[in-house]
């Protein structure tokens, strides 16, 4: 479309990508005479169409939502890797986020074993590949831990179990590198 240049005023981003929404920063930039410049930030990574790219950015005015507009589709990269990710039954990814996790935690019976996966990521949680070593660990002194395995293009999944009813967490760590940063899972439930 046409720039309005008699528009003055905010305008509402969003990040729109083959996955859904993700995360744009700054979030509202505010037109003088149809215009803005400056720099934005997209965090989720977005390479499912290396020729054409899948992302978009979104704008419209929140007073007039009918009045928006899409860019054209660019690529999003993820960064280098940065640090690992523990996911538990009961959550699922959310690559560039703030957590970079949906869902909580589900409950675990004592001694029963259950499937936990582990990621490679940028720093905006979005996935990257690597063969490094992870290593699990617990703040359960009954737990089937440490266990460690290297991973395969970035993901690793380990079979853990925690003995001691109440609350619980996992940790994992790299062992091929120590630049990278680890992760230690919101508390389970161990019933």
């Amino acid at each position: 479309g046409a720039m309005v240049t008699g528009y003055s005023g905010q305008v509402r981003l969003k990040e729109i990508t083959s996955y859904g929404e993700g995360r744009i920063s700054p979030e509202t930039v505010t037109l003088t005479n149809g215009m803005w410049s400056g720099q934005l930030t997209m965090y989720r990574a977005d390479e499912s169409s290396i020729n054409r790219g899948n992302v978009n950015i979104y704008a419209w005015l929140e007073s007039a939502p009918s009045r928006n507009g899409t860019s054209d589709p660019f690529i999003v990269h993820p960064g280098p890797f940065a640090r690992l990710q523990i996911v538990l039954p009961g959550q699922a990814p959310l690559p560039g986020s703030l957590t970079g996790l949906t869902g909580s935690p589900a409950s675990q019976a004592a001694g029963t074993g259950f499937q936990v996966d582990v990621f490679a990521t940028d720093q905006y949680w979005n996935p990257v590949f690597s063969a490094d070593v992870a290593m699990i660990s617990s703040s359960d002194p009954a737990a089937s831990t440490p266990v460690s395995g290297a991973m395969s293009a970035g993901h690793a999944q380990f079979s853990v179990s925690l003995g001691t009813v109440g609350s619980q967490t996992l940790n994992v760590t790299d062992q091929s590198n120590g630049s990278i940063s680890g992760m230690t899972s919101a508390p389970i439930m161990v019933i």
